[in-house]
């Protein structure tokens, strides 16, 4: 009869160690995609919350003020511009059909990200109704 064996032959370590290294080496790549991803997702998410700002700024001017000249003033703030490098704010403003008393204002904001695919840039629609003693344009 023969003896039991103690221990573990190199073969079996060998195949356990190239395991281990293809288990860590896929667990690096994961994290290094997450990271990526969060930092995109947190960049998208300051841009939703920039948009939002250049609305609040749209919705307190009065109705005169709401026009090309006075919409192409609007920037980034300077948080968002050192987050989103490179980023732009675009407002077009275009009548409502059938509604002279309306203006239908939609913002963007967009930023190079640098990865392949690129993200579509964050839009907001705002409607600017005016108050009902307002001249029509």
């Amino acid at each position: 009869m023969a003896a039991p064996r103690r221990g573990i032959a190199l073969t079996e370590a060998l195949v356990a160690g190239a395991v281990l290294t293809v288990l860590v080496a896929v667990c690096a790549q994961m994290f290094a995609t997450i990271g990526v991803e969060r930092r995109a997702a947190e960049k998208r998410t300051l841009a939703l919350q920039e948009a939002a700002n250049v609305v609040e700024q749209i919705s307190s001017l009065p109705w005169d003020e709401i026009n090309e000249t006075r919409l192409a003033t609007i920037v980034m703030s300077p948080s968002a511009q050192e987050t989103l490098v490179g980023g732009t704010v675009k407002i077009n403003l275009e009548p409502v059909a059938g509604l002279p008393m309306a203006k239908h204002v939609r913002v963007e904001i967009g930023w190079p990200n640098g990865l392949p695919g690129t993200a579509a840039p964050v839009q907001l629609d705002y409607w600017a109704y005016a108050s009902k003693g307002a001249a029509a344009p």
